[in-house]
Order: structure tokens, then sequence, then C-alpha cells
């Protein structure tokens, strides 16, 4: 799933993007573990994902590719996990990208989650297949290049 972190040509998804050094993101409440809610009940959903990433990071990139192909439009927030930033912080205590805030408010770690969670809950285009044995193969692949890229 490597390649260039672009969106490509097709993808009728715009993607904002935003500078978490900027102080541009609201400050969100702490979270208890990798999928948490971040919005209180009185914050309106968010219009679209929010995406937290590190451009060159191959595990960000395969999750901006999985959101292209499911045609889902997403706020890129770029994020320097180093600067350890509290409100990214309390998102992911791990303090590691991506992370994906849904538009629902949900947070996500870890781009196997973030993908495996869009796969079960968007089923069109189908990214992985039905059959158990090739699906095998497609999720050994993927391991095989986030352990080389």
């Amino acid at each position: 799933m490597g390649g260039d972190a672009r969106t490509r040509a097709t993808s009728p998804a715009p993607i904002r993007t935003a500078s978490a050094a900027s102080g541009a993101t609201p400050p969100l409440r702490p979270s208890a573990g990798s999928v948490t809610s971040e919005a209180p009940a009185s914050r309106p959903a968010m219009a679209m994902h929010r995406l937290y990433h590190l451009p060159l990071s191959p595990f960000c990139r395969k999750v901006r590719v999985v959101l292209a192909e499911k045609r889902q439009q997403a706020e890129m927030v770029e994020e320097r996990p180093w600067d350890g930033r509290l409100d990214f912080l309390r998102l992911n205590p791990a303090g590691r990208v991506p992370v994906l805030v849904t538009t629902s408010g949900l947070v996500l770690a870890e781009s196997a989650a973030i993908v495996d969670f869009l796969e079960a809950t968007m089923s069109e285009p189908e990214l992985f297949p039905a059959d158990a044995v090739q699906r095998a193969e497609v999720l050994r692949l993927v391991g095989w290049f986030d352990d080389k890229f």
C-alpha cells in the first residue's frame, strides 16, 4: 500500500489542511484509551472526519489512501508527535499518528484499527476480499509493507 501520499486525481473527496502547531484545533477532553469519543454531548458533530497525520509516515499514508478509496472527506491536521502537544496526547496517550476522529466524534488510533473500522463501516468499495484465504494474503502483504516501508 506504499506510493505517493497525494490524493488520486479521480478522488471526489476534497481535503482541507490545518496545522496542529498553529492551534487551529479546539481543545479536547482526555481519553481513556485509543477508541474514545472526542465531542461532549453539547458539541455538534463534525462536518467531516479529521485525520491527525504526519505526511511522510507510511502508516498515515495507508489511512489517507483508504479514505480516498472509500471517497471519504477528511480534514488533514499535520501533527508532529515529537512536540508532545497536550491536546493530541488526550486523543492518543501513546502520542503516535495516525489518529482519526470521525464525524460522530469517535477517536481511533493506529492505522490497522482505523483501516479495519473504515472497511467495516463503509462497504463500498470493498477493499478486502470476503474469502478468508485471500483476505489473509492481503493482510500478510499489508503487514509486510508496514514493516518494510
